[in-house]
């Protein structure tokens, strides 16, 4: 992330975006149910990744019944408006992806070359998953009242 004027400015492949081309891009952020995604992803290099201690397990989660992941903050860093924020950010709602792809594609003027791939289901036996649905309620209505795609 670098600064400029003031604002910072985030990229994820090390090209800097022309001033003037700014609004040729977009971050697409694609966002799930909480819960699956903390069992599908949430491993330590992850979580070094986004910015969380490593160290940080599900029990702690359960223990203090709080959201030590900051999935909320992360999600809401990309999905509320922001008047400093000088690129848009396409907010793709997972569970809705596989069976209308079509809009997104449509969206972003991208023919379908090849067959989307198709969803992959993984069964998993979630542990205290009440307790999980409890604490991430709040981020998981947000979740539900948003629009298969928004642009914020």
């Amino acid at each position: 992330m670098t600064e400029v004027g003031g604002i910072h400015r985030e990229w994820f492949n090390n090209i800097l975006i022309p001033e003037e081309k700014i609004n040729d891009y977009y971050i697409i952020y694609i966002y799930r149910d909480p819960i699956h995604s903390i069992y599908s992803r949430f491993e330590p290099q992850h979580l070094y990744n986004i910015q969380i201690d490593p160290s940080i397990t599900y029990q702690d989660i359960y223990n203090t019944n709080k959201d030590l992941y900051k999935i909320e903050e992360f999600f809401d860093n990309y999905t509320t408006p922001n008047k400093d924020r000088n690129y848009k950010i396409i907010c793709v709602k997972y569970e809705e992806l596989f069976s209308r792809y079509n809009e997104l594609l449509s969206l972003l003027g991208i023919e379908e070359i090849i067959p989307f791939p198709e969803e992959k289901i993984t069964k998993r036996e979630y542990v205290n998953e009440k307790q999980l649905r409890n604490i991430y309620s709040n981020l998981q209505n947000k979740m539900d009242k948003m629009n298969f795609i928004t642009i914020v």
